[in-house]
């Protein structure tokens, strides 16, 4: 089975661009290599960045996830007090709006 060609008939294509084959027939280049690989260069030379590419022991990899659940603990205590402490002054300034409200009602 043979790979299709590139090329294109020049008589029955669009002739916006002049019918030109040169137009056409070219291969397109990759759009952001070219500021990739700049920026890329940019930030290691900014960053200094140097990783440890060694595999991790068992006790290594629990030690690390243990570390990440209990950070992940942490900030879900931290959450869920906040918010109670925000909510209870809610209600109460809530309870206080209805029952105003409701001794102004007269039967």
């Amino acid at each position: 089975m043979k790979r299709p060609k590139r090329r294109h008939n020049t008589s029955f294509s669009y002739t916006g661009a002049g019918n030109k084959a040169s137009v056409f027939n070219r291969k397109p280049r990759a759009v952001f290599s070219e500021s990739k690989n700049k920026l890329n260069n940019k930030s290691l030379s900014k960053y200094k960045l140097e990783f440890n590419n060694k595999s991790l022991s068992k006790i290594e990899r629990k030690y690390i996830k243990d570390k990440i659940r209990s950070e992940n603990r942490k900030k879900n205590i931290t959450v869920i007090i906040f918010s109670f402490l925000l909510l209870i002054p809610i209600i109460l300034v809530l309870q206080a709006i209805i029952e105003g409200a409701l001794s102004n009602l007269k039967f």
